[in-house]
This record gives structure tokens, sequence and C-alpha cells, in this order.
């Protein structure tokens, strides 16, 4: 092969169209078989209201907006089933909170206290508090739930609330939800 007669600018712009063509087939494939279907599955959910998804530092963000929900950990793993039938990459699912000013100060007193339990295993001690401060701050439903691997906290009041999910086990960079 002859370098010298070789036509660099045709080389250079077969190499561009290839890696456009390859890009788009890519962009096309994650639009039609995941986005699309996942987005569908997620809206046919009675409590789901809003689906947005976003691609953040190579892991799938899935934004949910919600309405008040019955069963928080039936809820959530609803959702994360759907979405492992689907996706088979890293990805985050967010819940868009309504809190009004009383549950967002009774979560800044309450969240200390479930990452304790997490770290000591002092669930009773935890849901204690957690009647506690909900009670105090007048609201509606205040309870966490602890599985084998996380614990669910809900705090509504009126049409207000707020859910989080924690590992029991968590990774460094690992965040709650």
């Amino acid at each position: 092969m002859n370098w010298k007669s070789m036509k660099w600018p045709v080389v250079v712009i077969t190499f561009l169209a290839c890696l456009a063509l390859f890009w788009g087939v890519h962009y096309l494939r994650q639009k039609q078989l995941i986005e699309e279907p996942m987005t569908k599955a997620l809206e046919n959910m009675e409590e789901v209201e809003k689906v947005e998804l976003n691609n953040r530092d190579g892991r799938l963000e899935i934004k949910l907006q919600v309405t008040r929900l019955d069963d928080f950990p039936f809820f959530y793993e609803k959702v994360e089933g759907s979405v492992r039938e689907l996706y088979k990459g890293e990805y985050i699912v967010v819940l868009e909170d309504r809190p009004d000013p009383d549950i967002r100060a009774a979560y800044q007193k309450i969240h200390l206290a479930l990452f304790e339990a997490a770290a000591q295993g002092n669930f009773v001690t935890m849901g204690r508090y957690v009647d506690e401060v909900g009670a105090d701050y007048g609201l509606e439903t205040y309870r966490v739930m602890v599985t084998e691997d996380y614990m669910y906290l809900e705090l509504v009041k009126d049409e207000s609330y707020l859910y989080r999910r924690f590992s029991r086990h968590p990774v460094k960079g690992e965040e709650a939800i």
C-alpha cells in the first residue's frame, strides 16, 4: 500500500461518515428499544404522573413524579422490576417529592436516625423515633419499613409527601433516593 498515493480527504470523510452512522444507529436503538418502552411501561403505572429519563455520568437516571403512594416499598419494587426487564446497565430511580416545611423539618430530624439504624441495627429505636417526630410535626403518615437490603421512609401530610429508600449496606458513593 502506497501511503503517499492515498486520498486522505476521502479516507477521513469515510471514517467520519461511518462514525456518525454508528452513533446514529446506537442513538435510535437506545431510543426505540429502551427509552420508549420503559417510559410507556412506567407511565402505565397508575401512581406515576410523569417520567423523565436522563443519562448522568454513564448511568441512566429515571426521574418519576408520583402521586401519593399506598405502599412505597411495593411500588418501588414494581418500578425496579419494569426497569430491569428493559435495561441491563446501571441506573438510579429518583422520586420527585412534594414536601411542605413540616415534612422537611421532620426529615431533617429523622435522617440521622436512619443512618444510625443501618449501621448499628437498632431498628426498633429508630421506629420509635420516627413515630415521635412524625407525631410532633402532625404528619398524617410517618413510617419506616425495613427489608433485608433497604429501609423505606414515608412522610405524608395532606397533599405533601416525601419518600426515601436507603441501603442497609451502603457502598461508598451510593446515594439514598
